[in-house]
Parts: structure tokens; C-alpha cells; sequence
């Protein structure tokens, strides 16, 4: 058997050597790329959660107060304080001709005079108040191929009441149930 000179023989241990160690950091890169992944899905967990008390406090802030404008609103001229509600609704119905999405409301309403300072996610009351108009049958949602909301459109009263879909709708059959109850 042939005996390796000092110089061939560390050139050897040494190509072992960074084997075994190219080996152990490919094993702690699977590692690591695991443990990152579940710390990953874990931040998105608690974000998710705390997102979602975030709504609930702010909701149970109320809308934004009222505010005093200088405009035609409803028919009348001059300064008058308008509510949250009626402040969307005046947004969209300068957008009649296409759907507002939340962004735009927001926008419409700062410069109406509404101030969001005290909400952490200002969209949410206005998401809020934009659900409830649905339900009411004031708004309705308009959606992309994929089924996601890209906006809401304002149905004039003229449309509602020419809209048989709406002879179905919730508010529509409490309030015939109360008419019917006071015959």
C-alpha cells in the first residue's frame, strides 16, 4: 500500500472535512427555511387576530362625528351638519356613473370635512357603514370575474323601486310585515 505524502494526505481530510460540513449547512438551511415558515404563518396568525379586534374597538367607536358643510346638500343650501352615513352616501351618488371603492369614499369624505385621525384603519368605518347600505338596499357591490368587491354603486330610489329583486329583500318584507300587522 501506497503511503500518502503529508501534503496529499491533508488535501484529502480537508476535501472530507468540507463534505461533512457543506452537508451540515445544507441540513440547517432545511432547517432553518422550516422554522422560518412556521414563525412566518405564526405572524400572519396573531396579524390576522389583531387586525380583527382592531375592527371590533374601532366599530365600537362609532362612525367619524358629524360634520358642519358649506354645500347644496339634500336640497338645501348654506352650512349644515350631515351625518357619517349620509356622507357616504353623498359620494356615491357623485359617482352614479361608476363604482366608488372604499379608497375613494375616504377621499370624498376628507374633503367633505370628516376626520379619521382617531382610527388606526379609517377604511373600516366605512366598510362598516357600506355593508349596512347594502343590506338596506341603498348600495350594491359591485364585483370583478373573480367574485371580489371592486366597488359600490348608489341605486337611486327610482331604481329600487323598480327593482323587483328588492320586493325579496329583508327590509323590504319586515316593513310590509309591519304594515300588515297595524290592518
Amino acid at each position: 500500500m501506497e503511503e500518502l505524502d503529508p501534503t496529499q494526505a491533508f488535501l484529502k481530510e480537508a476535501q472530507k472535512k468540507l463534505s461533512e460540513v457543506t452537508a451540515a449547512r445544507t441540513e440547517l438551511d432545511q432547517d432553518y427555511a422550516k422554522k422560518r415558515a412556521d414563525i412566518d404563518a405564526q405572524i400572519l396568525k396573531w396579524k390576522r387576530a389583531i387586525d380583527g379586534v382592531l375592527a371590533v374597538v374601532e366599530n365600537e367607536q362609532g362612525d367619524p362625528a358629524d360634520v358642519e358643510v358649506s354645500a347644496f346638500v339634500n336640497g338645501q343650501a348654506g352650512r349644515q351638519k350631515i351625518k357619517f352615513t349620509d356622507g357616504v352616501r353623498i359620494c356615491l351618488k357623485q359617482r352614479c356613473d361608476k363604482p366608488a371603492s372604499a379608497p375613494d369614499i375616504r377621499d370624498g369624505l376628507i374633503n367633505l370635512g370628516f376626520d379619521f385621525g382617531k382610527y388606526a384603519q379609517p377604511l373600516v368605518p366605512i366598510h362598516n357603514c357600506l355593508k349596512r347600505l347594502v343590506e338596506q338596499g341603498e348600495v350594491r357591490a359591485e364585483k370583478n370575474a373573480d367574485g371580489q368587491t371592486v366597488g359600490y354603486k348608489w341605486i337611486s330610489a327610482l331604481e329600487r323601486a323598480l327593482d323587483e329583486d328588492n320586493r325579496s329583500h329583508p327590509a323590504y318584507r319586515l316593513s310590509k310585515r309591519t304594515v300588515d300587522h297595524f290592518k
